[in-house]
């Protein structure tokens, strides 16, 4: 209990009251999740897991598990492009759900594509009781009436991408949903409205194996915000590794592969900044995307038989 308390009160000074949007230091393989602008933005069908677990070493310490797939389709003559995400994200005796659809409209415009969509979708906050005790029969600080209430939420978002370039912006959780509590006549934030910028260039270096590719991510919730600056060597178009950093949380070491055409793996080990990192073993991330493309345009070629002649 004693480290779960810790983790809290780490938590607290960024957070204030609500909930948190958990990371991502591989955040480049997570667009979908905070964009809803991505949808459909790889020439296939797109499939990402990302799992993460924060502050490796602490009982009760985050745990989340991300997955989408989404797909661009052409529909009277215009581009779209479509998703669904679910998210499960674990922290102490807390556990939420959440389960999302994207929509985009694309647009070609100069050397890239440009999408701006929207997201609808719910979220489920349950906690887990087996392992303490309230001190009297109706906790102050547990959701009031339903133990597991269910809330919707709202996003928006543009995401536009070249072969080398890639930027993103979007508002997540813009219904501000809340989850009522006994001592709280109005209920308290779930999550804060919050915006996402995300940004990052390739560089075709001197030597044409190799190229090198700054990005940063930019969150805010207007009360706090955060930053995460990566920068990654690629060698061959198929292989990367390189460094991150949020500021005053941790470094990330990043690396991962295309180990076969469409199937990428990463991973990223977050080495804490703060004083956490005398008592956590840090964090470890890992993600997988398989992109895939299926055939199923129409065959319009003309056979001719002797039989109709």
């Amino acid at each position: 209990m004693r480290k779960i308390v810790l983790i809290l009160f780490s938590i607290i000074p960024i957070l204030t009251i609500a909930q948190n949007i958990p990371h991502a230091s591989l955040f480049q393989y997570n667009q979908m999740m905070i964009n809803p602008g991505y949808a459909g933005m790889h020439d296939g069908i797109a499939v990402n897991s990302l799992v993460r677990n924060q502050w490796m070493g602490f009982e009760g310490a985050p745990k989340n598990q991300n997955f989408n797939v989404h797909m661009p389709f052409k529909l009277f003559d215009a581009k779209h492009g479509a998703g669904i995400t679910l998210m499960n994200d674990e922290a102490g005796f807390e556990n939420n759900i959440s389960v999302g659809l994207n929509y985009a409209f694309q647009k070609e415009l100069a050397d890239g594509k440009l999408g701006v969509g929207f997201g609808a979708g719910f979220f489920n906050q349950s906690l887990s009781n087996s392992d303490w005790q309230t001190r009297d029969d109706v906790d102050l600080l547990l959701p009031n009436g339903d133990d597991e209430p269910i809330v919707f939420d709202l996003s928006l978002g543009a995401y536009y991408k070249t072969e080398k370039l890639f930027f993103g912006l979007s508002v997540n959780h813009l219904t501000a949903p809340e989850v009522k509590y006994n001592d709280l006549e109005n209920g308290y934030p779930y999550y804060q409205r919050a915006a996402f910028l995300t940004f990052g260039y390739r560089y075709q270096l001197t030597n044409p194996l190799f190229e090198i590719e700054p990005s940063m991510m930019v969150y805010t919730t207007g009360s706090s915000t955060q930053v995460m600056i990566d920068g990654l060597l690629y060698f061959k178009s198929r292989f990367w590794g390189g460094l991150g950093y949020r500021v005053i949380d941790a470094v990330s070491i990043l690396a991962g592969a295309e180990v076969l055409d469409g199937l990428n793996v990463g991973v990223a080990y977050d080495i804490p900044t703060s004083q956490i990192v005398t008592t956590s073993a840090g964090s470890f991330e890992f993600t997988v995307q398989y992109i895939f493309k299926l055939d199923i345009e129409k065959d319009n070629r003309i056979y001719k038989s002797v039989r109709f002649l």
